[in-house]
């Protein structure tokens, strides 16, 4: 987990906690008086209501049943308030420090610090976010050839079948979101054929993998049914949509919309 992960995980920790500790705070439990204290006596075990402070104190036996269940917790939801805040006091102190450290402390930000000449020289340490993400590319073939069937170049170099193949592809690169372009992926037993997703996609930062299909003709009977089988194909390698499978589409009517491709991108690789 990167230091800026670190940062977001905690600010949205302390937010959860603020909730909590508001909650809480308003709680009509909390209007009761007193407490609970248990006494256990030759196996016997009794339940007194505490009222008051030194002098004033004052303990109440009770059977109440009713009454030992909501004094039951609001001894809980005073022990969470303690803890919530305590909690909270702590995060904020680290994010304090956190967010006080230069940005060049980021390990994630060094690379950014290198002279750009030099940078595409250097091979990222394994371990940091560039690094895997370089590894991760390294398995894949470089680019997709021009042929009849791909026609249009991205900012990459690849070669892909649409215009909105080429959308997706040139987003992708111009975020830094390492994907590779109709790799070979599993063996389509029924058709005797080897799939080739259309983009493997990398979240540098969770280093989890997705497939993104983009289904460009989808008033298209045809198209449509071979695009219901591959996602068949796909669960069978558990591959589920909104997990780490991804899809886009359009139509003749309805062409690809760029600001689906930032939602998805925004959701899911980032």
């Amino acid at each position: 987990m990167t230091k800026t992960q670190i940062i977001k995980s905690i600010t949205s920790r302390v937010a959860s906690l603020n909730k909590m500790i508001a909650r809480l705070k308003e709680s009509p439990i909390r209007k009761l008086k007193g407490h609970l204290i248990v006494s256990t006596t030759r196996g016997v075990v009794r339940f007194y209501q505490v009222t008051g402070n030194g002098k004033t104190r004052k303990r109440s036996y009770t059977a109440d049943t009713s009454l030992i269940e909501k004094l039951s917790t609001k001894n809980y939801e005073d022990a969470l308030l303690q803890a919530a805040v305590r909690e909270r006091r702590q995060l904020e102190m680290c994010l304090s420090h956190l967010q006080k450290s230069r940005t060049n402390s980021d390990v994630e930000r060094v690379l950014e610090t290198i002279a750009e000449p030099i940078r595409a020289f250097v091979i990222p340490e394994a371990e940091t976010d560039e690094g895997y993400a370089r590894k991760w590319q390294s398995k894949w073939k470089k680019v997709s050839p021009k042929d009849s069937n791909h026609q249009y170049k991205t900012m990459k170099g690849d070669y892909v079948r649409s215009k909105s193949e080429a959308l997706i592809a040139d987003r992708l690169y111009a975020l830094g979101i390492p994907y590779a372009y109709e790799q070979a992926g599993f063996y389509d037993e029924i058709n005797g054929c080897v799939i080739h997703p259309d983009f493997y996609v990398l979240n540098k930062r969770t280093k989890k993998e997705f497939i993104w299909e983009h289904c460009g003709i989808m008033d298209n009977s045809t198209y449509c049914n071979i695009t219901l089988h591959r996602l068949k194909l796909f669960s069978e390698k558990g591959y589920i949509q909104g997990k780490n499978l991804l899809f886009s589409y359009e139509t003749g009517q309805t062409p690809l919309n760029i600001d689906y491709i930032e939602l998805l991108i925004n959701e899911y690789l980032k």
